[in-house]
């Protein structure tokens, strides 16, 4: 049949579960609304759906997913279930079902420098309710997270190399990220492109399922 249309705008931040209730612990906390009159303007959508069928995203530096295009969605999960204000990779990662069977082989580094990262990115931030409260509730959360975070490992080097499972089958992807240009507050695009041909005919055929079959095929 036709192709499905193309899902609405997305964007929000914050972290619960995808197509789920919410995982134990409530989620870290949403971003405050920013002051009147010094909001910046949202992301550009249209540049994150012109990337399809590459999965593209744009994270705060809290991890806050705050746009994504359709490629990205079918690769977390459908993010479009998940209400707006509760969309964190972290929290994903490290809580929902879907996320913790996502990495093919090499999870436990994926953790450990995601962690890494998360601190190295903290340290400007120790007195800020905002991260600290997102700590403490991935700490109660989850074990696998609290014991990364004993170690107080910081990261400052990329983990270029992604290698995921998905219902259009293994993706074997490259991440590029973007920091400049107008993005708000620290926030960075990330996009993943396929390493290999056999990735890039299965990123078209993600992009191509209806919701419902990108979440039951796994």
């Amino acid at each position: 049949g036709p192709p499905p249309p193309a899902p609405p705008a997305r964007r929000g931040g914050g972290g619960g579960g995808a197509g789920g209730p919410p995982p134990p612990g409530g989620g870290p906390p949403p971003a405050p609304p920013p002051p009147p009159g010094r909001g910046p303007p949202p992301p550009d959508q249209a540049v994150l759906d012109q990337l399809d069928p590459f999965p593209a995203a744009v994270l705060s530096r809290r991890y806050e997913i705050l746009a994504y295009n359709r490629a990205y969605n079918g690769l977390a999960g459908d993010l479009d279930a998940v209400a707006p204000g509760e969309r964190n990779q972290l929290w994903l990662f490290f809580t929902h079902p879907y996320w913790l069977d996502l990495c093919i082989g090499n999870r436990a580094e994926a953790a450990a420098h995601l962690v890494g990262t998360m601190r190295a990115g903290m340290a400007e931030h120790l007195d800020d309710p905002l991260w600290t409260g997102l700590v403490r509730r991935l700490r109660e959360a989850s074990a696998e997270f609290d014991g990364l975070w004993r170690r107080h490992d910081v990261v400052d080097h990329p983990m270029p190399a992604k290698d995921f499972r998905s219902p259009a089958g293994d993706l074997h992807l490259q991440l590029v990220r973007f920091t400049a240009g107008q993005l708000p507050g620290g926030a960075r695009m990330m996009v993943y492109t396929p390493r290999d041909d056999v990735t890039r005919v299965r990123l078209e055929q993600l992009v191509r399922a209806e919701p419902a079959q990108r979440l039951h095929a796994v």
